[in-house]
């Protein structure tokens, strides 16, 4: 998958994830630190869990997931 914003193209790595969901996300920028944090909700109900992409340059520095329900 990938993700356009800005004049920046960064590629995502989400083979590994169970059932990814790039249509509900969120994407909001740090201008302190120009960093971009793209949050995804994935899975289908009882596997359902959230993604977060930390973005810095058009790389992705970290990532992390969670189930918050």
């Amino acid at each position: 998958s990938i993700i356009k914003y800005d004049s920046i193209t960064t590629k995502l790595k989400t083979e590994t994830f169970f059932c990814p969901n790039l249509e509900s996300h969120e994407l909001y920028w740090d201008e302190k630190n120009d960093t971009y944090y793209l949050t995804t909700t994935n899975g289908d109900g009882a596997g359902a869990y959230v993604v977060l992409w930390v973005i810095k340059e058009g790389k992705i520095i970290e990532i992390e997931t969670d189930i918050p329900f």
